[in-house]
């Protein structure tokens, strides 16, 4: 397997920047995922990683030798596209194993990897249908494996489940995780579904236009977001953001929403002095919030929803409420929407469609900038493109 890095990697489009000097390593062995909103460069970044698209600035180095200007061919990597693309005439077996016919590979070894590559994602009983008897979902697993038979150096995966339903994106999911265990073949994967990031993903890029915003491990860009922006991309349902007022005078401080207040770690104290009296955005999420019978957030609840075998609670504050987009931050002037995600078989009454409290642990509350949308409490780079821990 090999690694990649890429330098300051720009593009533009008549003068227009669409990708805006990326650094980024992708590990020997790793899946790293690039995920963002439809528009922001991702697609943009894997074509000029293989060589489809020109390159503005900067480079793409393969285990430290640069391919700017190689042809595609001749680069040693596969792609797996949105529209799984089969031949029709040939079976499943020849779709698979044609690249190692093209090569020249002799037809004993031809036949054992089509049977093994067959038996790794599940369509070994297919291999004398024609795409046309096929489903989507087995369409796109002979695509991937396909790609993966003859071992490249580097497999690009362009959403490739974005035409499959839900139950099928599942299944898929499970078979790309399988297959990146046993192979460890290095590879980026695009999608704008941050639920496929977070399940596939090694370490996530964020994108927005144009740029990286945070690379990480899915844990850390859950709990450690570097701004607005991330916190309400990543995690479903999105992140709680709603506008209050930052006391870091007191000991513990703690911030205002509305006529509520919400105490915060002590620890974070000193981070806070210089914002104390500042307006903040408040990111709380879903998963975090809880019912309380002392003080807390005050909320009207709106909508209970448990069909889902948990319980999803819809509420509003009376507090400006934040919106988040990778152009930047908004407050309006109406009451915040507020959402609970909460066990199943925590117990619910009527009471709960009147004025309610909530509470959340202060290392769960996260405070952004009002005007930048920057974390304040962040203490790593904004692009954090070769944490490997």
């Amino acid at each position: 397997m090999s690694t990649v890095e890429l330098r300051r990697l720009t593009k533009r489009y008549d003068g227009e920047p669409v990708v805006r000097a990326i650094d980024l390593v992708f590990g020997d062995g790793e899946l790293l995922v690039v995920v963002g909103p439809s528009g922001c460069g991702k697609t943009t970044v894997m074509r000029m990683v293989a060589g489809l698209e020109s390159i503005t600035d900067g480079d793409v180095l393969v285990d430290g030798v640069s391919v700017v200007g190689v042809h595609p061919r001749d680069r040693d990597l596969a792609m797996v596209f949105q529209a799984a693309t089969l031949y029709p005439h040939l079976s499943v077996g020849e779709n698979l194993g044609f690249p190692l016919k093209l090569a020249g590979v002799r037809r004993a070894e031809v036949t054992r990897r089509v049977n093994e590559t067959a038996m790794m994602i599940g369509v070994h009983e297919l291999l004398s249908r024609r795409p046309s008897q096929l489903s989507g979902g087995e369409r796109q697993r002979i695509a991937m494996g396909r790609a993966l038979i003859r071992r490249p150096q580097l497999l690009l995966m362009d959403e490739p489940m974005s035409n499959l339903d839900g139950k099928l994106r599942t299944e898929l999911r499970g078979v790309i995780g399988h297959l990146q265990h046993r192979l460890r073949v290095t590879t980026m994967y695009v999608t704008h579904d941050q639920v496929e990031a977070m399940a596939l993903g090694d370490r996530i890029a964020i994108m927005g236009r144009g740029r990286i915003v945070q690379c990480g491990r899915p844990e850390r860009l859950y709990h450690r977001p570097v701004d607005a922006f991330v916190g309400s991309f990543i995690g479903s349902p999105p992140m709680n953001l709603m506008l209050g007022r930052l006391d870091a005078s007191g000991r513990p401080p703690f911030v205002r929403i509305g006529s509520s207040t919400l105490p915060l770690s002590p620890s974070v104290g000193p981070l806070l002095r210089p914002h104390d009296g500042s307006d903040v955005i408040v990111g709380i999420r879903a998963q975090a919030l809880h019912f309380t019978n002392s003080t807390g957030l005050d909320i009207d609840v709106n909508d209970v929803d448990q069909s889902s075998g948990r319980c999803v609670i819809g509420a509003t504050v009376r507090a400006g409420a934040v919106v988040v987009d990778e152009h930047g931050v908004r407050i309006e002037r109406r009451a915040a929407p507020v959402v609970l995600d909460l066990d199943g078989d925590d117990r619910l009454d009527l009471e709960l469609w009147k004025r309610s409290t909530l509470t959340a642990d202060p290392e769960d509350i996260h405070l952004f900038d009002p005007t930048t949308g920057r974390s304040l409490l962040a203490d790593e780079p904004r692009q954090d493109t070769n944490e490997t821990t």
